[in-house]
């Protein structure tokens, strides 16, 4: 059986004879013998108790294990542990323990004559170097508490049986639903069974598994001799939990994901610790040995946001989720480690481990994650949200009909019909930043449109926001404006080439590159992105064969990538500009989706490659996509080399465009300037909205494949395995689904079979999309099941 039925069909003892389905509570201490010398099996509730067999026959069978023995709480159980070992035996373990955990092995077990000692178990070779011949166990935590280090279980289970050592893994952080330790070579798996076991947060208990009977029956001895035994109500307490333990925590680790993505976002928070995002150095091993990174995340508040007191304050904050120890229930908790969980560890220990007076640790528990996000968000900014969720009603279905919206009212002219569902377009279906609307109404109060220039402070508003989010320090002399991206290009490729030129684009791409080659009389050539174990990478041995070939003489680049989602690594886009700058190739890049990088991804400007890529790029930048201004038309170019600035203005002039549009300028300055807030919760909205899309892809659309994003919020969808592709599947989207989709095709080579779906909507109107592709694929493939 799976995990989720094993959760509420596993503890099943046959001692109940009535049909009862729930377990019943046997409340009682003692049993009667039918005669001297027999037993029904049971004598004592401190041996063993029927309402207890069935907990531990179920978590035995979720973890694999050959028993099960539940005791009074986690630390009764890992008590029951160290009476396995004798005085002058060694064991070695994690150093990022929970506080509770390396209390008894500094304080009783080593006054036991038990030593200790602790390490990195993230290292294997630091655990080899400590084994000696009194060694006797290895214990390790994975995910650790609070820092979330992953051990490979394992690798170290492989040593420990090389060595004649015992395992023993607490796996309190992920549950027997998330990762079974003793499939992956564990002697006896631990856990706190307050948490996600019975995940109420209403009992304490402990659970003890064991990949062996023998290693059963001398815990088992142990806890009967000191008497930790779980009662018979609280083992029934914890196995009602146990029943909904794998759908909890499926969304506690749904919203887990969110919340992290979005911590990651905030320039308040320095660092974020868990292993879901890509960029955790246990990100690998974590997927590799679970099903899943579960739902607890550590952060440290940055010493330049206000260190300890803004982490003091978001604990005095928090409404919704409450300052309390302990984990893994339906509420979620947030928690100081420093003062909370871990105060037994010495401070100079604790210090040096990580635990410093700005950590935070989070239990995300069952609520709606867009009220989690909302209360952290106010609990660090100290505003009180002046709507539901994230404060700025991206939940709002705004009718946009009517309007002129080239998203919704140009259906008919361009082929599709009337009812379509748009999802095409790269604008959003939200309002504008509150102070981009408030300024554009002093404006129109003002009532004079006349010619205008920017208003002072308007590059110091770009100029910190790039230096705030991305760590990129501009230049006023680099500055350009023009009234967008596209125009801005089409400038680009006439002042750094001549006619018949060669150009080189990387597809499947945004498709006004190809067109505003062509259409300037360019040549154009592809390296086209590689698409494997669904992750796109540049092919760097044809990009510069390609280069040399065709003597080449400029490159847009396109970061993040549109529409593959890719967000190009330093070293990525060094490589690519250490081979352009070798054969005099200048560089544009497209950086108008900056701002929009999913979690465990960082942005890099072009930039900030060093002086001589800066000196060869022309780079476009435009708050048209981060504020949802598209209809606006600003966008600020950056060229630091003189000579291709001058150039790069005269075919500007060349075109008669002298002035930027007066609602362009006001709008941009206000939205960098106030509009960061809204921004910060719009990017962790899009985090959901693209959850959901993950979700429902991976379950309820067959065939169809979401290429992971790493940024833009404009997915790609593999269709492939639906066999269609070209004008059946574009015909299949528009008039089976009723949606408009970006047809992959128009994206150049390698989109054949692909569309992009724009997930700037609100998350009724995504579900909607989805709901009938999910109905059109089902009809797809009855059709092909009844088909002769």
């Amino acid at each position: 059986m799976e995990q989720d039925t094993l959760c509420i069909h596993g503890g099943t003892t046959g001692t109940d004879t009535s049909g009862a389905i729930a377990v019943p509570i046997y409340q009682t201490a003692t049993f009667a013998h039918p005669a001297p010398g027999e037993s029904t099996g049971y004598d004592y509730t401190r041996d063993t108790n029927p309402t207890r067999d069935a907990l531990e026959a179920a978590m035995a069978k979720l973890d694999d294990g050959a028993a099960a023995l539940a005791f009074t709480s986690g630390m009764a159980a890992a008590a029951a542990i160290m009476e396995l070992f004798s005085p002058g035996e060694h064991i070695i373990a994690t150093d990022d323990l929970y506080g509770g955990t390396f209390r008894l092995f500094a304080r009783i077990s080593a006054k036991n004559g038990i030593a200790f000692d602790c390490t990195a178990t993230t290292d294997i070779d630091n655990i080899r170097a400590l084994i000696r011949p009194e060694t006797r166990a290895i214990f390790i935590e994975t995910p650790t508490n609070p820092l979330m280090h992953v051990s490979d279980i394992a690798a170290i289970a492989e040593l420990a049986k090389r060595h004649r050592l015992l395992l023993i893994v607490d796996n309190t952080f992920l549950s027997p639903v998330l990762q079974r330790p003793i499939a992956l070579g564990a002697d006896i798996v631990l856990y706190s069974a307050t948490k996600y076991i019975a995940g109420h947060n209403d009992t304490v208990a402990g659970v003890l598994v064991t990949r062996t009977p023998e290693l059963a029956d001398k815990l088992r001895f142990i806890r009967l001799t000191t008497g930790a035994a779980l009662a018979p109500f609280d083992s029934w307490l914890v196995m009602r939990g146990l029943k909904t333990l794998a759908v909890r925590i499926e969304k506690q680790q749904a919203s887990a994901r969110e919340i992290a993505g979005w911590l990651a976002s905030r320039p308040e928070i320095g660092r974020v610790y868990y292993p879901g995002l890509p960029d955790h150095p246990g990100y690998a091993t974590n997927r590799r040995q679970a099903d899943g990174p579960g739902a607890m995340i550590a952060f440290e508040v940055s010493e330049a946001a206000g260190g300890e007191t803004l982490a003091r304050a978001i604990l005095a904050r928090v409404r919704l989720i409450r300052f309390a120890e302990s984990l893994g229930g339906t509420e979620s908790l947030i928690t100081y480690p420093l003062t909370q969980t871990h105060a037994a560890i010495p401070e100079a220990d604790r210090i040096a481990r990580g635990i410093t007076n700005r950590l935070l640790r989070l239990s995300v528990g069952l609520e709606n994650v867009r009220d989690l996000i909302a209360d952290l968000a106010q609990a660090i900014t100290g505003e009180t949200p002046d709507t539901a969720h994230t404060g700025h009603g991206f939940d709002e279905i705004i009718d946009r009909k009517g309007t002129g919206s080239l998203k919704f009212d140009a259906a008919l002219s361009r082929g599709k019909p009337q009812d379509v569902l748009p999802m095409w377009v790269a604008d959003m279906d939200f309002r504008c930043p509150p102070a981009v609307t408030q300024a554009l109404h002093a404006m129109a109060e003002h009532a004079i449109y006349g010619y205008t220039e920017p208003r002072d402070g308007y590059f110091e508003a770009i100029r910190d926001w790039f230096a705030r989010r991305h760590h990129w320090q501009v230049n006023k002399d680099w500055l350009v404006m023009t009234p967008g991206v596209v125009f801005a290009l089409c400038a680009a490729i006439r002042a750094t080439t001549r006619e018949g030129d060669a150009i080189l684009i990387q597809p499947p791409v945004y498709y006004p590159f190809a067109s505003s080659v062509t259409d300037n009389r360019r040549r154009l050539v592809h390296n086209p992105l590689v698409l494997k174990d669904g992750r796109y990478t540049v092919d760097l041995a044809d990009f510069e064969r390609k280069i040399i070939d065709n003597d080449v003489r400029l490159f847009i680049l396109c970061n993040p990538h549109n529409p593959v989602g890719r967000v190009w690594r330093r070293d990525e886009l060094a490589a690519m500009a250490d081979i352009c700058l070798a054969h005099g190739v200048t560089v544009i890049a497209d950086e108008i989706h900056a701002d929009f990088t999913f979690a465990g991804h960082t942005f890099t400007p072009f930039g900030t490659l060093g002086e001589e890529h800066l000196a060869n790029a022309i780079i476009c930048t435009s708050p048209g996509k981060t504020f949802n201004l598209a209809g606006l038309q600003n966008a600020n170019i950056f060229i630091a080399d003189e000579a291709k600035r001058r150039a790069f203005r005269r075919e500007i002039d060349a075109t008669g465009y002298s002035q930027m549009n007066t609602a362009g300028l006001v709008a941009t300055q206000a939205a960098y300037e106030n509009g960061e807030n809204w921004f910060d919760a719009l990017l962790a909205y899009l985090t959901a909205n693209l959850a959901i899309l993950r979700e429902f892809t991976a379950t309820r659309l067959p065939g169809v494949t979401l290429v992971e994003p790493e940024g833009t919020y404009l997915p790609w969808l593999d269709f492939s395995g639906t066999g269609l592709r070209g004008k059946a599947l574009d015909d299949f989207v528009t008039h089976k689904a009723g949606l408009w989709l970006d047809d992959g095709e128009i994206f150049g080579p390698g989109g054949e079979g692909f569309a992009r779906i724009n997930i700037a909507c609100p998350a009724a109107t995504l579900r909607r999309a989805l709901i009938r592709l999910e109905k059109a694929l089902a009809s797809l493939k009855g059709n092909r099941t009844s088909a002769p």
